[in-house]
């Protein structure tokens, strides 16, 4: 039996990427007062951007309903299709649990997994899982190769301003009070879905550079690595990413996509947020 990709729209794929890979993705909300839009569908960045630094009020982001999933896996069976979802972590949205309780209703046809990151992280797995149904893996066989993945992932992002993820309450509050205080620009990681502060510094520009380093340094000794480099609002950002990236890894970087984050990340993120998403491929 054949199996479809459905992810969320926290992986900020293109539409385009999307239809090469055959991936489903079920959008998130970016919630602005009494409005509510559907991430990458009913607002584009540049209209989030505007009203971001226009807006009196914060938006607020929120998790895609049980039956919106319930919904979209119905349509892939009764096609005769199994599903593979995975979504973002667990820690850091409720989107796993909707998918989870959804999931409940087809025993045995559908498979969600907690990937543990989120946007260029979340991409890489819904891209290899993508490749592997493609390949003709099993459905569980397919989720046991995304499961194994989520020790060797790495995720790493610089934020200049962390009001943005503070006020979401996804980063430990004395981190963001000393980087409020001092304005430092910290350097975040993932460690299992949970956003750490691995280092900061009083200067953007030098946490980028940093970001790299730290980035890089954990994948030392592996030969094969995918990346994925996004940025709110600041292409140019990714542009030099790339750059040193591929010169720094010759030989090593199987992949690397640039990408725009879309605006339920850019809520949590701030405007020129940098991330560096990376998965090693056996």
């Amino acid at each position: 039996m054949s199996v479809t990709v459905v992810t969320d729209s926290t992986c900020d794929m293109s539409r385009e990427m999307a239809a090469k890979y055959g991936i489903v993705q079920v959008p998130l909300y970016v919630i602005w007062g009494s409005e509510r839009f559907r991430d990458g569908i009913d607002i584009t960045m540049a209209e989030f951007h505007r009203r971001l630094m226009s807006s009196k009020e914060n938006p607020i982001t929120e998790e895609p309903s049980i039956d919106e999933f319930a919904a979209i896996f119905q349509k892939e069976i009764d096609a005769g299709r199994e599903v593979i979802c995975p979504t973002i972590g667990s820690k850091l949205s409720k989107t796993y649990a909707s998918a989870s309780e959804a999931a409940g209703r087809f025993p045995g046809k559908v498979e969600v997994v907690d990937t543990e990151t989120f946007s260029g992280g979340l991409a890489l797995h819904a891209m290899l899982a993508a490749e592997l149904a493609k390949a003709g893996v099993p459905l569980q066989e397919i989720a046991a190769r995304l499961r194994s993945k989520l020790a060797t992932q790495r995720g790493n992002m610089v934020l200049p301003d962390v009001t943005f993820l503070g006020r979401s309450g996804r980063l430990n509050k004395a981190v963001v009070s000393l980087a409020q205080m001092m304005r430092l620009s910290p350097i975040l990681q993932l460690n299992h879905g949970v956003a750490e502060s691995a280092t900061q510094t009083n200067d953007f520009e030098k946490s980028r550079r940093q970001l790299l380093s730290i980035a890089l340094r954990s994948l030392a000794n592996t030969s094969k690595i995918r990346f994925m480099v996004g940025t709110v609002d600041a292409p140019e950002l990714a542009t030099e990413f790339e750059k040193e990236i591929r010169e720094k890894l010759i030989g090593g970087c199987e992949s690397l996509s640039v990408y725009a984050c879309g605006p339920v990340v850019a809520t949590n993120s701030g405007p020129r947020a940098c991330a560096v998403f990376s998965m090693p491929i056996d």
